[in-house]
């Protein structure tokens, strides 16, 4: 039988210390720099484009892989956008993409997830 595993779950409410916060919950599960950087992304992002007043983080083992969600109030679907190469954000997705083994976002009852998968 084949299982997956629910290492944590996090929840961090909208303010300066938020993006912070969830990177240090990160690092407490995993040795990952990558996971740490990606989980600050699609965190940054959740920020940015939507009202959520809390993030919700839930980290998944499922060897030999770790999958982490982000959690978010917005039904809009995430989009890799082509970065204007002058500015200074809007990289985001793209970082994830390159990065995770795989990445993508599923509906939920009160907004979506956005999720990277890592190998570990």
């Amino acid at each position: 039988m084949h299982c997956k595993t629910l290492m944590e779950e996090c929840w961090m409410p909208r303010d300066h210390k938020c993006v912070s916060s969830i990177r240090r919950f990160i690092r407490d599960l995993t040795t990952s720099e990558i996971a740490e950087l990606l989980v600050s992304e699609l965190t940054t992002n959740a920020l940015l484009h939507t009202s959520t007043q809390a993030i919700r983080i839930t980290a998944t083992r499922d060897d030999p892989f770790l999958t982490v969600e982000v959690h978010d109030t917005s039904d809009t679907i995430p989009k890799i956008t082509p970065a204007d190469p002058s500015a200074t954000a809007g990289r985001g997705l793209a970082i994830v993409q390159s990065l995770a083994h795989s990445w993508g976002w599923r509906p939920t009852p009160t907004g979506k997830a956005v999720w990277f998968r890592l190998l570990t």
